[in-house]
């Protein structure tokens, strides 16, 4: 198992022995005693996303962290043109009626909207391409981090895109981060693009170094497989 907060769904599917390179709980508080002993039975544990999913698998301390999103900047890609503001939508965002209002709003204020199934590379390249990017999904925040942009976080609960905290402290804790959620209309209206590239700025090299990082130590953990 790879990227993603899977590791719930895999158990829900019946799931029971494969290896884990750098995946994570949605929210471990709310897993059931069940799926707990279940985790005795994962294959080899390569790496897992954060310190709170290693602390869920167990004893986990000599486990790299790591999202694998973080290898985005090693991935070879076609450059684009270079756009000022990209809103990317989580999936639950792009598919409610709440969720498609805000990207009207996003829209009217500027953004160049790029849709959760936008190919894979075509999306690292539209975050890398960008002054600032606005997301409600944890890979964008991820991918923005490894390939140098200013990327803010927001919340749209009302489309049905609340995700627990749980997975977003958990990966940020692996670049020295706290949780930063703004509400979609507070990014895209209240603060200007110059404001919140000014506000990110200084986290982007530290988390860009953080995720090369973990990069290396992810490929390691896989090497000679």
């Amino acid at each position: 198992m790879g990227i993603g907060s899977i590791l719930e769904f895999y158990f829900y599917c019946g799931g029971e022995s494969a290896q884990v390179w750098g995946t994570g709980f949605r929210d471990a508080a709310a897993i059931p005693d069940w799926m707990r002993v279940k985790i005795d039975g994962l294959g080899k544990i390569r790496a897992v996303r954060g310190p709170a999913t290693a602390k869920a698998l167990g004893d986990m301390s000599n486990v790299p962290f790591g999202d694998p999103g973080v290898l985005a900047h090693a991935l070879p890609r076609h450059p684009q043109r270079r756009r000022a503001k990209v809103f990317l939508p989580h999936f639950r965002t792009w598919m409610s009626k709440a969720g498609r209002a805000e990207l009207r709003a996003a829209d009217r204020a500027g953004f160049s909207i790029v849709a959760p199934n936008t190919a894979p590379m075509s999306i690292i390249g539209a975050i890398e391409a960008a002054d600032l990017v606005v997301t409600s999904c944890l890979h964008g925040l991820i991918v923005g981090h490894s390939v140098g942009t200013a990327t803010q976080l927001v919340d749209i609960p009302s489309s049905g895109n609340d995700e627990p905290t749980f997975k977003y402290n958990d990966y940020l804790d692996t670049v020295g981060l706290s949780l930063d959620r703004l509400s979609a209309r507070d990014a895209f209206y209240t603060h200007t693009p110059s404001q919140l590239i000014d506000k990110l700025g200084p986290l982007v090299a530290p988390a860009q170094d953080a995720c090369s990082r973990m990069g290396d130590g992810l490929v390691a953990a896989v090497r000679g497989l």
